[in-house]
């Protein structure tokens, strides 16, 4: 009796450790990229907030540098010798096509929230461009007196707003108007979700809010020097980043949660998530990320990761 106890327990190990080694490997998953400027590569975000990472550079098929990396994708633009390239990557490679048609020299480069369109700005010319990366087709150009203090555009490519010296302008499907004038204006964004168009005003410390019908409203005044605005996924909650505070306002009670930070804020780059962002463009040390999924926003960090130290 006891021999045949014993048998079935060396069944039942044996049972558990064939359905161990059957089990799925599980990654850690991957918050976003970032682009690092020591090595000139695409860095992985691994984790989630609060726990996460940046892993070690993707590998990349030749000596393209990357210039900038569409927001929630797989994919960014580089430059070349023989003008822009598309890059992609999968299963930890970057690779790289020809992105025929834009000028060889551009001043910036402008996402829409979705990384589904893209703006160049190339001196006093404004190219936009959607059905990104796969199918690029130019929407149009746009003819513009100098180069603008903000860019921003929608998904579709079909909405771009700029401004210059305090105004900002408007187009939508080629009519452009003024609908905001101001002081120095630091940052545009559109929302994905409505196309309602944010401005932050960093000479007056405001931050408007216009509306797809063209209602302007005053969001905030409360907040010192806004440098850059994003909207979340979902369009019910502005971030907005300063100099020494982030804050997140809700969009439908007009509430403001600001958040003390003085940790070097630089931009405001979407990752996944509904409203989590990177508040530093490139992948330096421990980098600050604005958590505002949760009941009250917070501010947490991307740790170095043994590569990047």
């Amino acid at each position: 009796m006891r021999a045949g106890l014993a048998g079935r327990l060396l069944m039942l190990a044996a049972l558990a450790a064939a359905a161990w080694a059957q089990a799925p490997y599980f990654e850690a998953p991957i918050l976003g990229y970032a682009l690092d400027p020591a090595s000139g590569s695409v860095r992985p975000i691994l984790g989630v907030p609060g726990a996460a990472r940046f892993e070690a550079p993707l590998r990349s098929e030749g000596e393209l540098r990357p210039a900038a990396l569409a927001p929630g994708r797989n994919y960014g633009l580089a430059t070349s010798e023989e003008g822009l390239r598309i890059l992609t990557w999968r299963d930890g490679v970057v690779r790289s096509a020809a992105f025929d048609g834009p000028a060889a020299r551009f001043d910036r480069i402008v996402f829409s929230p979705d990384g589904l369109a893209v703006a160049l700005e190339t001196g006093s010319m404004l190219e936009i461009w959607n059905g990104m990366p796969d199918s690029p087709a130019l929407v149009r150009r746009i003819a513009q007196t100098g180069g603008a203090d903000a860019l921003a555009l929608s998904d579709d490519g079909q909405s771009v707003a700029w401004a210059i010296g305090g105004r900002v302008v408007l187009s939508v499907a080629g009519r452009a108007n003024v609908v905001a004038e101001g002081g120095r204006i630091s940052s545009l964004a559109f929302s994905r979700a409505s196309c309602d168009l944010a401005i932050a005003d960093e000479e007056r410390g405001q931050i408007l809010l216009v509306s797809a019908t063209g209602a302007v409203s005053v969001l905030t005044r409360d907040i010192e020097n806004p440098s850059n605005v994003a909207f979340s996924g979902d369009g019910r909650k502005l971030a907005v980043a300063a100099k020494s505070a982030v804050a997140v306002i809700d969009l439908a009670s007009r509430e403001v949660a600001t958040l003390a930070c003085d940790c070097g804020v630089d931009a405001l780059v979407r990752v996944r998530g509904n409203a989590v962002f990177r508040l530093t463009e490139p992948a330096k040390g421990r980098a600050p990320l604005l958590d505002g999924d949760g009941a009250e926003p917070r501010i947490v960090f991307i740790a170095a990761g043994e590569e990047s130290k």
